[in-house]
Order: C-alpha cells, then sequence, then structure tokens
C-alpha cells in the first residue's frame, strides 16, 4: 500500500532525516491541529439503586424514553492510559488532492513522499470519518485504547484520506520503503537540486503538474 507524506521545504533539515536517515517523526498528540482531536462520547451506564429502579423511575419521567444510558464528552486524556507516551505520524493515500498540497506542501512548493507500507504493519490506523464526534463505552474493564480514539475524526478532514503511525516511538523506520518523491510544480530550483543529491539510490523523482480539466494534481516529467 503505498502512502504519501506531504512535506514544505521550509525546515530542509526535516525532509532530509527522512530521506538520509529512512524514517518518520512521530509527534505528541498535543501538537496535532484538529480541535475536535481526541474528543469522544463515552457512554454510561447507570446502576439500580436499591428497592427501586433507578432506570425505571426515570425512564418513567421521560415519557418510555429513558434506556438507562447517557453521554458525555470525554478527551482522550480521560483514559487509563500515560498519553504522554503516544506518538502520531499522519499520511495519506490521495495524492491528488489539492487542499494536502495547499496545507500540508506549502503551497505547492513543496513535495510528496511516496512510501509503500505492507498491509500488516501493527501501528498504522486508518482514520475513520463520522458527522460526530465517536461513541464508546468507557469503563475501567472495557474502554476505547488511545489508537482508537486517535484514528477517528469528523468528517470536515475526510478529503486527507489520512492514515496514522501511532506509537510510543519517536521515529518510525521506512528503510528501503521510499518509492517516489514527487515535486509541487512551484519548488525552487534550489530546492530541486538539493533533493536529487540526498534522495536514496533507487528513488525517482518527479514534478507534478496540474490537470486543469479534472481540478487535480498529477505526475509529470522526471527530475
Amino acid at each position: 500500500m503505498i502512502l504519501y507524506k506531504f512535506k514544505s521545504l521550509r525546515n530542509f533539515e526535516h525532509v532530509f532525516d527522512i530521506l538520509h536517515n529512512e524514517r518518520l517523526f512521530c509527534t505528541k498528540y498535543s501538537n496535532l491541529n484538529d480541535p475536535f482531536e481526541g474528543l469522544f462520547l463515552a457512554t454510561m451506564h447507570l446502576p439500580s439503586l436499591s428497592g427501586l429502579s433507578y432506570i425505571a423511575f426515570m425512564s418513567a419521567i421521560a415519557g418510555g424514553n429513558y434506556t438507562g444510558k447517557y453521554k458525555v464528552s470525554k478527551k482522550v486524556e480521560d483514559l487509563y492510559y500515560q498519553l504522554e507516551h503516544i506518538k502520531i505520524c499522519s499520511l495519506s493515500d490521495n495524492f491528488n488532492d489539492v487542499r494536502l498540497w495547499s496545507h500540508y506542501a506549502d503551497g505547492y512548493k513543496g513535495i510528496a513522499i511516496a512510501i509503500d507500507f505492507p498491509d500488516t504493519e501493527s501501528v498504522l490506523h486508518k482514520v475513520k470519518y463520522s458527522a460526530e464526534l465517536p461513541e464508546f463505552s468507557d469503563t475501567i474493564l472495557c474502554a476505547p485504547s488511545p489508537p482508537e480514539v486517535l484514528s477517528r475524526k469528523t468528517n470536515h478532514w475526510e478529503y486527507e484520506a489520512e492514515y496514522r503511525i501511532i506509537q510510543d516511538k519517536d521515529y518510525h523506520s521506512v528503510k528501503g520503503r521510499i518509492k517516489t518523491i514527487y515535486a509541487g510544480q512551484r519548488i525552487t530550483e534550489c530546492h530541486a537540486e538539493m533533493l536529487k543529491k540526498i534522495i536514496p539510490q533507487g528513488v525517482s523523482m518527479y514534478m507534478t503538474k496540474l490537470n486543469t480539466e479534472k481540478v487535480k494534481i498529477e505526475q509529470d516529467k522526471s527530475l
């Protein structure tokens, strides 16, 4: 499975680290850009009181619609885990979307790095999107794990077609997996020449172009 890491070239040392050391940096959860990141609805179950079913009582006053459950908004920090150890690296399986190039590749002046991931990669999670916050049962015996919460996002971000590496390490090795470098059409000649000097052996590099009919980004000539 080919996934893409979009990168600006403003901090060239970050790109150098990816290509020279063949690894991806995983950042702390708190550095992510979605204000709804890590929020979820916890389904709570109310117990019965002695001598009287509290659920039956509440159902009666609610016109028969009360089920003994209610939802509260929680954060991934509320789970029974040490969140400071959770690190995330975001990728996409969508190479063609103009918004990805604009937001994460410095307005088409950066690059997209194509990386081959095996389907069995245990720390790789496909992000699921929904109109509302995800719902989980949250008890000591039955609670979601941080990867379950952090691989869910609202529909606002669906265009990103995101996959996430979620692990407890700062770096994830992609040694031998980098396949292609795609350069945005606005890349500077200086940056293009610098990239040619550091890409791993056997890795191809291409310019990209705008498809004005389909309004998307496509591969162009080899560099």
